[in-house]
C-alpha cells in the first residue's frame, strides 16, 4: 500500500492531537467539577457558620437576660434584644442558603416561641422586681430551653462540617484520580509522539541522506548511479524520476560516443583517400585514366563521408530530444520538492495551533490555582471566628463562675461553646491543608502541561529542518537541470560543427567533377588536385580532431 509522507505527517497529527484532546477534555471536565464542588462546600461553610452563629449568639442572649436578671443594667437588656436580632438574621440567611427541611422549621418555632416565653413570663417578672419568682420561672426557660436550642444549632453545624469534610476528601480522591489518568495520557502521549517522531524522522531523514548522496554521485558524472525506489511515498516517486533521467543520459551519451567513433573512422578513411590521390599525382608517369579513377574513386569516398556526417548530425538531432526531456524530468522534481516544503509549513502551523490550545488548558489551571488560595483565605477567616468564639466562651465562663450557683447552667453552655470553637478551629485546619494538597496537584499538572509545551516546540523544530532539507533537494536537482543545459549546449556547438563538415564534404565532391571534367589539361588537373587534396586532408584531420575531442567530452561520464 503507497502512503505518501503527507498521509504519515497527517496521521501522527491525528494522533497527537488525539491524546492533546483527551487530555483537554479530562482537565476541562475535572475543572468544572472542582469547581461545582467548591461551590458546594462554600455553601455548606455558609450554613455551618450560620448555625454556629445561632447557637454563640442564643448563648449570648442567654447570658444577656441572665446578667439584666442579676444585675439589673439596663445595657443588658438592649444587649439582649440585639443579640436575638442577629440570631434572626442567621435564620434568614439560612433560609436564602436553601435551608428549608422540617427540623429547622421546627426550630425556627421553637426559638420564637423561646423569645415569647422570655418577653411574656421572664421579662415582667424582672421588670416588677421579683426575682425569685423571675428565676423559678426562668430556670427550665433559660437552662432546658437555651440548651434545647444550642445543641440543636450545634449537632447541626457539626452535621455540615462532616458533610464538608466528605466533600473535601471526594475532591481529593477525585484530584488524585485526574492527576493519575493525566500522567497515563500524558507519558502514553509522549512514548506515543516519541515513537512517531523516531520512526517518521529516521525515514524521511535516510531518504534524503540517500538521494543527496546518490545526486551528489550524479552531478560528478556518474550516470551509472541508481537510486532506491523500495520506498513508497515520495522519495520513491522522486528516486524513479531520477533512475529514468540518468538511464536516458546514458543512453544518449552512449548514442553520441558511437557517433564520434564512426567519425573518426570516417576521418581516418578520408585521410587515407587523399594521401592516395596525393600519390597519384606524383606519378606524373601514370595515365590520365588512373587519375580520372583516382577522381572518381575519391568521390565516392567523399560522398560515403557526406553521408556518415549526415548520420552524426541526426544523431545530435536525438540527442537535444533527449536533453529536453532530461530538463522536464528536473522541472517535475523541483516541483515535487516545492510541494514537500510547503507541507512541511502546513505542519509548521498546526503545531502552532496544537502549542496555543495546550496555553489555554494551562492558564485554566492557573485559575483553579487561584481559587484554592481564596479557599485558604476563607479557611484563615472561620479559624480566627472560631479563635473569638473560644476567647467569648472563656470570659462566658469566667463570668459564670462569678454568679456562683447561678452560673452553673451558663458555665455549662459556655463549656460547650469553647469546645465547638475548639471543633471548628480543627476542622478549619484540615481544611487547609487538603487546599494546600489540592494546590500541589495543581502545581504539578501545570509543570506536566509545560513539559508538554517543549515536546510540541520540538516537534514544530524538526518540522522546520524537514522543510529545510526539501529546500535542499530542489537546489540540487536545479543544479542537475543546469548541468543538463550545458550538455545542451554543447550539442549544439558540436551540431554546428557538424554542418561545416557536411559543406566541406559537398564542395570536395564538387571539386572531384571539376577535375573529372578538366581531366584533358593533365597539368593543371594535378595543380587543382594537390590543392584540392590538402584541403580534404585538413578537413579529415579537423573532423578526426573534434571527433577526439567529442570522445573525452562523453569519457568524463560514466554510463
Amino acid at each position: 500500500m503507497k502512503v505518501g509522507i503527507r498521509t504519515k505527517l497527517f496521521g501522527a497529527f491525528v494522533v497527537m492531537l488525539g491524546f492533546l484532546v483527551v487530555l483537554g477534555g479530562i482537565s476541562i471536565a475535572h475543572i468544572v467539577k472542582t469547581n461545582q464542588m467548591l461551590s458546594d462546600i462554600k455553601k455548606n461553610e455558609e450554613i455551618m457558620v450560620g448555625y454556629n452563629d445561632i447557637a454563640f449568639h442564643t448563648v449570648r442572649s442567654n447570658a444577656a437576660i441572665r446578667g439584666y436578671m442579676n444585675y439589673k443594667k439596663d445595657f443588658m437588656k438592649e444587649n439582649h434584644f440585639s443579640i436575638r436580632k442577629e440570631v434572626h438574621a442567621s435564620i434568614d440567611r439560612l433560609k436564602e442558603l436553601g435551608v428549608t427541611d422540617a427540623e429547622f422549621v421546627q426550630f425556627e418555632k421553637d426559638f420564637v416561641a423561646w423569645e415569647q416565653a422570655i418577653d411574656e413570663q421572664v421579662m415582667p417578672l424582672i421588670d416588677a422586681n421579683k426575682l425569685p419568682e423571675a428565676l423559678k420561672v426562668s430556670a427550665p426557660i433559660l437552662g432546658e430551653g437555651s440548651q434545647k436550642l444550642v445543641v440543636f444549632s450545634k449537632d447541626n453545624a457539626k452535621k455540615i462540617d462532616k458533610q464538608i469534610v466528605s466533600e473535601i476528601e471526594q475532591m481529593n480522591a477525585s484530584g488524585d484520580f485526574i492527576f493519575i489518568l493525566t500522567t497515563i495520557v500524558v507519558v502514553v502521549s509522549l512514548i506515543v509522539g516519541a515513537v512517531l517522531a523516531f520512526v517518521f524522522g529516521n525515514g524521511v531523514s535516510r531518504a534524503i541522506q540517500q538521494i543527496i548522496s546518490q545526486v551528489k554521485q550524479f552531478a560528478s558524472g556518474d550516470f551509472t548511479v541508481t537510486f532506491n525506489t523500495k520506498l513508497r511515498d515520495e522519495f520513491g516517486m522522486l528516486a524513479s524520476s531520477m533512475n529514468e533521467m540518468t538511464s536516458t543520459l546514458g543512453h544518449t551519451l552512449n548514442q553520441i560516443s558511437s557517433s564520434a567513433e564512426q567519425v573518426a573512422a570516417t576521418a581516418e578513411q578520408l585521410t587515407a583517400s587523399s594521401q592516395e590521390v596525393s600519390k597519384a599525382t606524383v606519378d606524373i608517369g601514370g595515365a590520365i585514366q588512373n587519375i580520372s579513377s583516382g577522381i572518381e574513386k575519391q568521390n565516392d569516398k567523399t560522398q560515403h563521408t557526406g553521408q556518415q556526417v549526415n548520420s552524426v548530425a541526426h544523431e545530435t538531432d536525438q540527442i537535444s530530444a533527449k536533453i529536453q526531456s532530461v530538463n522536464e524530468q528536473t522541472d517535475l522534481a523541483t516541483e515535487k520538492a516545492n510541494q514537500g516544503r510547503d507541507f512541511a509549513n502546513n505542519v509548521t502551523a498546526q503545531m502552532d495551533t496544537i502549542l496555543t490550545k495546550t496555553n489555554q488548558i494551562t492558564t485554566s489551571l492557573h485559575e483553579l490555582k487561584a481559587k484554592s488560595t481564596t479557599i485558604t483565605e476563607m479557611v484563615a477567616i472561620i479559624s480566627n471566628i472560631a479563635e473569638q468564639t473560644n476567647l467569648l466562651a472563656l470570659n462566658a465562663s469566667i463570668e459564670a463562675a462569678r454568679a456562683g450557683e447561678h452560673g452553673k447552667g451558663f458555665a455549662v453552655v459556655a463549656s460547650e461553646v469553647r469546645k465547638l470553637a475548639e471543633q471548628s478551629g480543627n476542622a478549619a485546619q484540615e481544611i487547609h491543608m487538603l487546599v494546600d494538597t489540592i494546590t500541589a496537584h495543581t502545581d504539578q499538572v501545570v509543570q506536566e502541561m509545560d513539559s508538554n509545551n517543549a515536546s510540541v516546540q520540538k516537534g514544530k523544530e524538526m518540522v522546520d529542518v524537514t522543510g529545510a532539507t526539501f529546500a535542499d533537494i530542489s537546489q540540487a536537482v536545479e543544479r542537475v537541470q543546469a548541468e543538463a543545459n550545458d550538455v545542451t549546449t554543447a550539442i549544439h556547438n558540436m551540431h554546428e560543427n557538424i554542418q561545416s563538415i557536411v559543406q566541406d564534404t559537398n564542395s570536395i565532391v564538387s571539386i572531384s567533377g571539376e577535375f573529372t571534367d578538366e581531366s584533358q589539361t593533365v597539368a593543371a588537373a594535378i595543380q587543382e588536385e594537390s590543392a584540392m587534396m590538402e584541403e580534404v586532408a585538413a578537413a579529415a584531420n579537423e573532423l578526426a580532431h573534434m571527433a577526439i575531442e567529442l570522445q573525452e567530452s562523453v569519457s568524463q561520464f560514466k554510463y
